[in-house]
Parts: C-alpha cells; structure tokens; sequence
C-alpha cells in the first residue's frame, strides 16, 4: 500500500504563524511545531520568527544535533505542493553566487604568487644605497 502523504499549499502553511498555529517548511517538508513551542531549547521566538515560512536556511545554519534533526520528522504533517517547491540550491542563492557556482574564487590563487614575484624581483633593487 502507498503511503499518501498530505501535500499543503505555500499560502496554507502561511495561515500558521502564531502560537496558536506554528508551521514552517523544512527542505519542501511541512512541520507542525506548535507542539514544540513551550519546549524548544532556543526558546518559542526562534521558531516564531520562522513559522508561517521556510525554515530550511535557519535550520541548517543552527547545526542542530542528530537527536534534533530525528525529533523534527516527529513534527512533519505533509508535503510542499510540487508549485511552491524551492530547491535548497535556489533558496541558498537568492540570485547570489554560492559557492557551489561558478565565481571567482577558485582563479583568485594567482593573485598572491604574483605578489610574490614581483617582491622576489624588486626586493635585490631595495637594498642599502650605494655611497
């Protein structure tokens, strides 16, 4: 038998951002936390701020521990309707380059090997001057 998992709308799991109601979206995920409120370890505020939204960003950045991460499925109520889905990858770039794109980075080594070269070249010409 297939599992038949609840798939909810962006603008439903908006309705719950209060108290009352605490919801977020966790990696296309939605979790009901308003159960977790009264004892979250970070206090109620930090998954206030987050309710009614995507909390995937927050929730990897806060490096929560294996027990956490397994406690979170217990709070999962349903599916992002395939329409609302955001990509880890597109939800981190925000338009930005990450550091899984192509950037600057990886060509900025030669930068310093030039610097040193040229202090390698000049540094003969730097000496005491002559009388």
């Amino acid at each position: 038998m297939a599992d038949q998992r609840k798939v909810f709308r962006a603008a439903e799991v908006r309705k719950h951002a209060s108290g009352d109601s605490a919801w977020f979206v966790i990696h296309n995920k939605v979790f009901d936390v308003t159960k977790l409120l009264t004892n979250h370890p970070g206090g109620d505020e930090v998954l206030l701020q987050q309710a009614g939204g995507d909390a995937t960003e927050h929730f990897q950045a806060a490096r929560h521990s294996r027990d956490a991460r397994e406690l979170k499925e217990s709070f999962y109520i349903g599916d992002l309707h395939p329409d609302d889905c955001v990509t880890y990858a597109e939800q981190l770039s925000d338009g930005k380059p990450t550091e899984t794109s192509v950037s600057s980075r990886p060509t900025m080594w030669w930068i310093p090997v030039i610097l040193a070269l040229l202090g390698a070249l000049v540094y003969p010409f730097l000496g005491s001057p002559s009388d």
